[in-house]
């Protein structure tokens, strides 16, 4: 899955917990999320810098991160669900990470088919 496809299939899917999401989709989202990131402080620093208004550029950065909260959350858990674990693992930090590195399952697990297969 290429980045492009990553992040249509992200915000297509942005409050679907069912079914799966391969790890390049996974990792090219959390790429997109540190640029996005990256962006956002560096026009808040711009913004503090020359036109003294830091309340803006906090407001703009707390509305992008609650607009991508939930495709995120969601995207964990179908992460999980492609390494034929439980969703809910998303709640304990140390093992959230863990999962993340997971192998796909081949084929068919208790979640479903991966989507890369069907296409």
């Amino acid at each position: 899955m290429t980045f492009k496809e990553s992040i249509a299939s992200v915000f297509k899917n942005y409050a679907n917990i069912k079914g799966r999401a391969s790890r390049s989709e996974f990792w090219w989202w959390m790429l997109f999320q540190t640029i996005i990131s990256f962006c956002l402080g560096f026009i808040g620093g711009i913004f503090e810098v020359l036109f003294e208004a830091a309340n803006l550029a906090t407001i703009i950065t707390w509305i992008v991160t609650l607009v991508l909260i939930c495709p995120t959350f969601c995207l964990q858990v179908r992460r999980y669900h492609d390494s034929n674990h439980s969703g809910w693992w998303v709640l304990v930090p140390i093992v959230n990470w863990i999962l993340c590195f997971y192998r796909s399952d081949e084929g068919e697990n208790d979640y479903g088919i991966l989507n890369e297969q069907v296409q």
